[in-house]
Parts: C-alpha cells; structure tokens; sequence
C-alpha cells in the first residue's frame, strides 16, 4: 500500500475571487469590517481541506499569503494587491497571530488531532522578491508571531521554515535566520530563541 502523500498549498490567506490558477488563488478567509474587526470565512479553505483528506493525503499547509484587509497602506494596493499587495508583512502583527490562532482553533474543530501529524509552513521563498517584500527581519518577526500563534493552540503541532528558494540569497538568509532562532530576541514574547519543528527549503533546475 502506497504511502500517503504530502500535499503543500500555495495562499491560504490569499485575498481575491477564490478562483484556482497554477501556483495560485484564494480563499477569503480574513477580512475586516469597518472599524477593523475581523470577519472569518472558512469555507473555501474546508473544501480544500476536505478534497486532501478524502484522498487520504497530509497537509503541508503554508502560512501565507498577506490578507487584503492586514496589508499596510492597503489602499496604495488597492490596483495592484493581485501584483504586489500580498508579499508584505502585516499592519498588524498581533492581528496576523490572531489570525493564525483562530485558523488553527478551527481546523481542530473541523479534523481534530489528525492535524498533529500535519505540518505548519511560515510563508514560502521569503528571500525572493517574488514572495517576499519584507525585509529579512521582517520575516523572523513574522515566523516569532506565527509560532507563537501555533504554539499557543498546542505545543504538539509542527511548525517551521523559512522554505527558502535556492539562490544567490540564501546561504545569507538561512544563516541570519538560525541566528535569530537560536540567538536573537523573540519578536514575539521577548525572549531569546524561537521554536522551530522543522527546516524547509527549495532546490530548483
């Protein structure tokens, strides 16, 4: 009997027309009211999900990308978020964890324990600017909040990255990246070090 396969999503928290594209699409799920409330959507991530288990694959579910409502100055990305808008770090990183708390909360009530054996991604290629326009530490301060988002729901699930693109950039940002995890001050709680479950990166061509 064959293995079951891991299956690695690309926008989870992609704003837009929750059509499907190659490497692609959205889901919805985050928005904000108007005075800055969030409103949860789930029920595109479920199908997704659903479609997953039924086929008996595990879920590498990547923490990306940047909701519409959580981008800073979101009206300067108003014309162009589909471009551009989604590779930012958040406004608000205490909305992202939130964020990230409630999405957990809810796959548990949905799949319970199952999600365990799953595996947690803290966004995708962030030294590329075609998935990242933060800078370096802006993304280790976004991994501190996403862990602790994690972390908090339940020390057992998985949780890692920075699933780096293989590049000119790398070697520099995965040695300043297991710095700040071993060394540096948590962005999050303040304390030196941050969790990490497992290492993920790229190879391509």
């Amino acid at each position: 009997m064959e293995t079951p396969y891991y299956v690695r999503n690309h926008n989870t928290f992609t704003s837009g027309n929750c059509l499907s594209y190659p490497a692609g699409g959205s889901t919805n799920i985050y928005t904000e009211d108007e005075n800055g409330n969030p409103i949860y959507n789930f029920s595109i991530i479920d199908q997704i999900y659903d479609n997953y288990i039924e086929n008996n694959f595990i879920p590498i579910i990547e923490l990306d990308f940047m909701p519409f409502d959580l981008v800073p100055n979101k009206n300067k990305f108003k014309s162009d978020y589909q471009l551009t808008g989604w590779k930012y770090p958040p406004k608000d990183f205490n909305k992202w964890k939130y964020l990230i708390e409630t999405f957990i909360n809810h796959l548990y009530q949905r799949y319970g324990k199952q999600i365990e054996n799953w595996y947690f991604e803290v966004w995708n290629e962030p030294n590329i600017s075609n998935y990242w326009l933060g800078s370096f530490e802006d993304y280790f301060k976004l991994y501190d909040y996403s862990v602790q988002a994690v972390k908090n729901i339940n020390q057992n699930l998985k949780i890692g990255g920075p699933a780096l693109a293989t590049n000119d950039s790398s070697e520099i940002f995965f040695n300043q990246f297991l710095e700040h995890i071993t060394n540096g001050t948590n962005y999050a709680n303040n304390q030196i070090g941050t969790k990490i479950d497992f290492i993920s990166f790229h190879t391509k061509g």
